[in-house]
């Protein structure tokens, strides 16, 4: 499975999203450094989440995309902002919780998918969430 399908960065009817949801891996690639995000992005106000059993779905209505989440990602978008305030302290926890994965592609897929969310509007710099939110 590519990378770039592993978090669905495109958009998904229902009915894909609920296979899509069933299949997606957690932490299954090695992992490349990255660099250090100083500040975390906060979670767009305009986004809306839906919990599912088996992850959770993102749905922009401005953009009308649908972004599906495994539960990885789901725990890496509930330790956004005002959780945590930095990638570190994301991959701390995260690390705590998957004792199995390597800290390395942790880190790795955690800087991946901010990166994908960010790409969509789904989170947004932390200084822009007061002007996104009015």
């Amino acid at each position: 499975m590519s990378r770039a399908s592993r978090w669905a960065p495109y958009p998904l009817g229902p009915q894909e999203l609920e296979c899509w949801l069933e299949t997606v891996p957690q932490f299954t690639h090695a992992a490349a450094p990255t660099e250090t995000l100083d500040v975390l992005p906060t979670r767009n106000p305009k986004i809306i989440f839906k919990a599912l059993a088996t992850g959770a779905v993102l749905y922009s209505p401005q953009d009308e995309v649908y972004f599906g989440l495994n539960p990885v990602g789901v725990r890496v978008w509930e330790l956004l902002p005002p959780a945590n305030k930095n990638l570190d302290d994301v991959c701390r926890t995260l690390a705590s919780e998957y004792p199995d994965a390597p800290a390395e592609m942790i880190r790795a897929d955690v800087a991946e998918l901010l990166e994908e969310l960010g790409k969509l509007g789904l989170v947004v710099p932390a200084d822009a969430s007061a002007r996104q939110s009015s």
